[in-house]
């Protein structure tokens, strides 16, 4: 019954009153003479157990016999302040005696007994792991005061099936207890009876209890759910759910929604129900086992309602603020896959709750190349909205702090190409010549080079564009393209034979590149070459749809007009002899 751990919860008490601080080299009576060895009394002691071994004076005599102490009384002083600060219950005070003691006599921190006060001191204040590793010294492993405060420590953490394993030592240490101070120790005692798979002995440990008490019965809920008692688990929970405290009043109703939710087949009003108790605990309640469970019962409340975003909220928080164990990866790895479906080109998700989702789940992101996908993926779709900027703002992050090496150039074109759809030249730019230190292979260093010819051309450095251009393989197209926009029609009639197909069947790319030469021509008068397009291309224009363009615009001069070179125009075709590079040129932020 997952869950059941968190029933069980160490409360430490605290008292209003405090004493001063405790300072480290604090005098008693004036003396410049050292402290007087204690480490080897201490050691000399025999180690007790149940709660005689913590009792001494009462606060505020030890305070008093502190101050009244001398160098050869201090340390003992500190000590029996120590333990009556752990016998009520304020333990942030006896680590302090306990820290000053240490630090004026590391050899103290060797005994047994000083491991055992300190591991009692940080288990008090829920400082669990600390207090399971001073209790893991050779002197205290079969000591019983020292099994029964692991038991506790391991049994609050999770760790049940290695709790389980302290109950027998512990036994002795417990039984010297009477009363309300056992039971830390049976709640303890039957969650890890619990959670290590032994339910009947955790009803046992529970007999010893009133049966109306509230934690007990959560646990007997536990127990019951374990041996498949459910209305047995339902009646304990239920009587739980009525009781005086309010917070063992919300873990018992939590665990009626996640015992259902365990079984299955919970209707669709419910898991809102279920949803709306999670969500209550969660505002109410902060930072502690119980609001790890509202916040994981949120997240499979969500989850089974299909509420994309309510899942990743709870999921997101769980992972973020709370303990982690192995019951959270399969969490972090459905959230992932959630997160990349909401972002996928053909996600049904609304853009802007995607976009909403991806920024404020970002954290979750798997590392690597799934994580660059997720990211690849998400950009494409913001592209595709026409929403540039945002789209190269993703994958600039990701190309600066996360790609290396070769891998950035890709994406440096890909940024620099949205940049410059976005009328962001500069930016565009600013990219590429942040990342030309990297020795890219010759084909990728050529496509960031045409990109960057865009980018001035679109700004109007149009000769330096067309400078790099010239240096680059495969790129007189791109530089037609500049020169056509910019109707630099002797540029354009300059070389022919550099962008002139073969005569014969013409594509309608090769179509467009010999009417843009016949315009040319026929925008500087020039008879000679458009009578060469005459002899070489009549033929193939014969039977095709821009025939009658190609006449026009190739006729004699004489016998042209405004209206007659306007019509011939309108019927070029659209295609653009730059290919994918055409859309990227002359955008500006206005166009």
């Amino acid at each position: 019954m997952k869950g059941f751990a968190a029933a069980f919860v160490l409360l430490a008490n605290s008292a209003s009153a405090a004493p001063q601080p405790f300072e480290q080299g604090q005098q008693g009576a004036a003396t410049d003479k050292a402290l007087a060895p204690f480490a080897e009394t201490l050691a000399a002691r025999r180690l007790g157990m149940g709660p005689g071994y913590w009792q001494a004076a009462s606060g505020a005599t030890a305070w008093r016999a502190i101050a009244a102490s001398t160098s050869d009384t201090r340390q003992e002083a500190r000590w029996n302040y120590a333990r009556a600060m752990i016998d009520s219950g304020r333990f942030a005070e006896a680590e302090g005696a306990l820290e000053v003691m240490a630090s004026d006599e590391p050899d103290v921190a060797l005994t047994g007994s000083f491991a055992l006060a300190r591991a009692r001191a940080r288990i008090g204040m829920g400082r669990y792991g600390e207090g399971i590793e001073l209790l893991g010294t050779a002197r205290l492993a079969n000591q019983a005061e020292a099994c029964a405060w692991r038991l506790v420590a391991l049994a609050s953490s999770g760790f049940a099936d290695q709790a389980y394993l302290q109950m027998n030592c512990a036994l002795p240490a417990i039984n010297a207890r009477k009363g309300a101070a056992r039971h830390i120790f049976i709640f303890a005692a039957a969650s890890a009876a619990i959670g290590s798979g032994h339910a009947p002995q955790a009803d046992i440990w529970l007999s010893a209890l009133p049966l109306d008490d509230q934690l007990a019965n959560i646990l007997r809920g536990y127990a019951a759910a374990r041996m498949n008692k459910n209305a047995a688990a339902r009646s304990v929970w239920l009587a739980a759910a009525a009781g005086p405290v309010e917070r063992r009043r919300l873990s018992a109703r939590l665990a009626l929604a996640e015992f259902a939710m365990e079984r299955g087949a919970v209707s669709r009003p419910d898991l809102n129900k279920a949803l709306k108790l999670a969500n209550k605990v969660r505002y109410r309640w902060r930072g502690d086992k119980l609001e790890r469970r509202a916040t994981l019962l949120a997240y499979r409340t969500a989850t089974a309602l299909g509420d994309d975003r309510a899942a990743l909220e709870a999921g997101a928080t769980l992972l973020r603020y709370h303990v982690q164990s192995s019951s959270t990866l399969p969490v972090l790895r459905a959230l992932q896959t959630r997160l990349a479906g909401a972002l996928q080109p053909a996600s049904k998700v609304p853009l802007l709750k995607a976009a909403g989702m991806f920024w404020d789940f970002r954290d979750l992101v798997p590392a690597g190349a799934e994580g660059d996908l997720m990211a690849s993926n998400f950009a494409t779709r913001l592209q595709r909205a026409g929403l540039y900027r945002r789209a190269a703002d993703l994958l600039q992050h990701q190309m600066l702090q996360r790609a290396v090496g070769i891998t950035v150039g890709p994406l440096s074109i890909r940024v620099a190409t949205l940049y410059v759809l976005a009328g962001e030249a500069p930016l565009a730019m600013k990219i590429l010549r942040q990342t030309e230190a990297i020795p890219f292979p010759e084909e990728m260093r050529w496509d960031r080079q045409r990109i960057e010819a865009i980018a001035l051309a679109n700004i109007g450095r149009t000769d330096e564009a067309l400078a790099i251009l010239e240096s680059i393989p495969d790129s007189a197209a791109i530089a037609a393209e500049i020169e056509w926009r910019r109707h630099n029609w002797q540029a354009l009639a300059a070389n022919p034979d550099r962008v002139l197909p073969r005569p014969g069947q013409l594509t309608a790319l090769e179509q467009t590149i010999v009417l843009r030469q016949a315009v040319a021509h026929a925008m500087l008068g020039d008879e000679p070459g458009l009578a060469r397009l005459r002899n070489e291309f009549g033929a193939s224009f014969a039977n095709l749809p821009n025939g009658e363009a190609f006449v026009a615009l190739t006729g004699p001069v004489a016998e042209r007009d405004t209206q007659m070179l306007a019509e011939a125009l309108g019927k070029m075709p659209g295609a653009s002899p730059a290919g994918k590079y055409a859309d990227l040129l002359m955008v500006n932020k206005e166009g």
